[in-house]
């Protein structure tokens, strides 16, 4: 990924994030994203950035108490699925690195 085309996703983040916490202002969000951003200065493997400091940004919004709301397709799934995805998430996010490893080689637990 080159240099401008990670600057348009990082935008793209700071959009998407300003809009599912409305309770932060867009500045926040911007700097929030920029933190995380710095935090993976240095990674050779650019790729994947724009999605590793959403991820990451998104999970400090929650912390901080801003309530999200959903937007485009999540608007249609009721309160209680919202609840439930979300807990999901984070159960995945608390397994440590090489437990979500083998999630993602198709190893469901199992072995």
């Amino acid at each position: 990924m080159h240099i401008e085309e990670e600057a348009q996703a990082l935008d793209r983040v700071v959009d998407r994030l300003a809009e599912r916490f409305p309770s932060v202002t867009r500045e926040q969000v911007a700097a929030i994203v920029a933190e995380e951003h710095l935090e993976l200065e240095g990674n050779p493997i650019r790729d994947f950035v724009p999605v590793l400091v959403e991820h990451e940004a998104r999970e400090r919004l929650r912390a901080s108490g801003a309530a999200p709301i959903r937007v485009g397709a999540d608007a249609a799934v009721d309160i209680a699925d919202a609840d439930r995805l979300e807990a999901a998430e984070r159960r995945r996010d608390e397994l440590d690195p090489a437990q979500r490893l083998g999630l993602l080689n198709g190893d469901l637990g199992g072995s």
